[in-house]
């Protein structure tokens, strides 16, 4: 009797539910994400629209990616090429290959915000970032040299600052892996009405998988926000880090066969990897200021001061380098919009930046990770600067027209203090570069929109490359150029949570 009420109850309460949900709709889920938005063309701009093969990597995709590397993240993009041949070191190419980055990025220019990560002397240190405190990535594939000067590979844009997220909060957190991996990071931000300071810490060590592969970061971030007088803004930004890394160096087939977890082996004429202690340690300060100013609803400037400090060394097999590098710069443009009218928007920007990197190189002999008797030091004073224009119209909100250029100068000075002890700076000055942009998109619909570009890319030759660890100045090395065409549709759906 009790199987049989049992049974009768649970048919009825079955037929009950069903009955009900069959009256009572649920209601549809309006919610619709935020449109995907791009700085890196000096103002906010729908990414449908942006004619340039462009991707975004926000906040909530950074965070679904181990934080441990920027290799994960990146390698996420199409045609984006992240490795980490030892732990903390990267090398990076966009639509390209590696042969210009054997260790280091290089032919990438790189920005913190609007402050130029990327030195005069072309060498980025990406490896000195945390990826844990960076809320949004931008990358601009192939060549942009109209508005960011000399490069090939295209533009990466490191955003500090989520703009989604302007509350006060404080969080932290732990994670660790194999091969001893351990990572601490914490960040507070606070917000009032006109102002926003933003703070990241974070320490990082791991082993990695073989012998002399070890590496630790010391990371400390600051992104201050003032708002003051209505639309304008002071920024203050600030990055330290201490970055130490060991590299294992190359096995050869045989070596590779009997443990491929060995650090490169000593030979009759030379010791390992370990005997050496080689490896890297590289401590970084960088600071900048931005200002935002409008003089009124139709005219800006954005300005930026910037410089940075390096303390680099690299005991290695056959020396032991030490490099100081003292960068300093500013950016700046004005830009002027036109009056809104629903058949054409338009704006024009003209602006400036220039960098100066000085850099002294000493190279010593190696004795088991201590510096020995110099071999050579070197001055290397790199400057590069360029002027650009730009003209951005929105033809009844469909089609898009955009056309830039930029005037380009890089040269560089140096002189030996070590052997030769020369007086006098032996300069190499490269001839002015024209890097034309011509590009224009045409949205059909709303989720559907037509690109196409032509631009010149220019890239000249870093002081890693001008100065590698031969100790030779190589002033015959040329810069490299080429034309860029391209054509491609954007496609994405009504509630903007896929593109393709």
């Amino acid at each position: 009797m009790l199987k049989r009420f049992t049974l009768i109850t649970l048919i009825l309460a079955a037929f009950t539910v069903t009955h009900a949900q069959n009256k009572i709709k649920p209601n549809r889920d309006t919610t619709e994400l935020k449109p995907v938005i791009i700085k890196g063309y000096l103002s906010d701009q729908p990414v449908i629209s942006v004619p340039a093969s462009v991707s975004v990597l926000n906040a909530a995709q950074l965070r679904i990616q181990p934080d441990n590397s920027f290799v994960n993240a990146l390698n996420t993009v199409p045609g984006v090429r992240t490795e980490e041949r030892s732990p903390g070191s990267y090398r990076l190419s966009i639509r390209g290959s590696l042969l210009r980055s054997p260790f280091g990025v290089r032919d990438v220019k790189i920005y913190f915000d609007d402050i130029p990560l990327t030195d005069a002397g072309g060498n980025s240190y990406l490896n000195a970032i945390d990826i844990a405190a960076i809320q949004k990535v931008e990358i601009l594939k192939g060549p942009d040299g109209s508005l960011f000067g000399a490069n090939s590979g295209g533009v990466v844009i490191l955003s500090p600052l989520n703009r989604y997220n302007d509350s006060t909060y404080i969080s932290a957190g732990i994670n660790g892996g194999s091969y001893g991996l351990f990572h601490e990071k914490a960040a507070v931000q606070l917000k009032t009405t006109n102002y926003l300071l933003n703070i990241n810490q974070s320490f990082q060590t791991y082993h990695g998988y073989r012998q002399n592969s070890d590496t630790h970061r010391n990371y400390l971030q600051l992104a201050d926000s003032w708002n003051y007088s209505g639309k304008n803004t002071l920024k203050a930004l600030g990055i330290y880090s201490d970055l130490a890394y060991q590299t294992p160096g190359g096995l050869n087939l045989a070596q590779y066969t009997v443990n491929p977890r060995l650090a490169r082996q000593p030979t009759a004429t030379l010791p390992g990897a370990i005997q050496q202690r080689i490896g890297i340690t590289t401590k970084m300060y960088l600071g900048g200021l931005t200002n935002e100013y409008h003089f009124n609803d139709h005219i800006r400037n954005v300005l930026a001061v910037f410089g940075n400090h390096v303390d680099f060394a690299n005991p290695f097999i056959t020396n032991y380098e030490q490099r100081s590098e003292n960068t300093y710069g500013f950016r700046t443009y004005f830009e002027l919009t036109g009056d809104k009218k629903p058949n054409l928007n338009w704006k024009v920007d003209l602006g400036f930046e220039w960098q100066q990197t000085n850099s002294h190189i000493a190279n010593y002999g190696n004795k088991k990770g201590v510096k020995d008797t110099t071999q050579t030091v070197d001055y290397i004073h790199t400057n590069q600067h360029f002027v650009f224009a730009r003209y951005a119209a929105d033809v009844y909100k469909r089609l898009h027209i955009e056309a830039a250029v930029s005037l380009n100068d890089y040269g560089y000075d140096f002189k030996n203090l070590y052997p030769l002890n020369q007086n006098n700076f032996t300069n190499r000055n490269f001839s002015a570069q024209l890097m034309p942009r011509l590009a224009l998109s045409y949205q059909f619909i709303n989720a559907l929109a037509w690109r196409a570009s032509v631009s010149r890319g220019y890239s000249s030759p870093t002081t890693a490359e001008v100065r590698p660890t031969d100790n030779i100045v190589n002033t015959s090395l040329q810069a490299q150029y080429g034309w860029n065409y391209e054509t491609g549709f954007r496609l994405r759906n009504s509630d903007r949570n896929f593109y393709a």
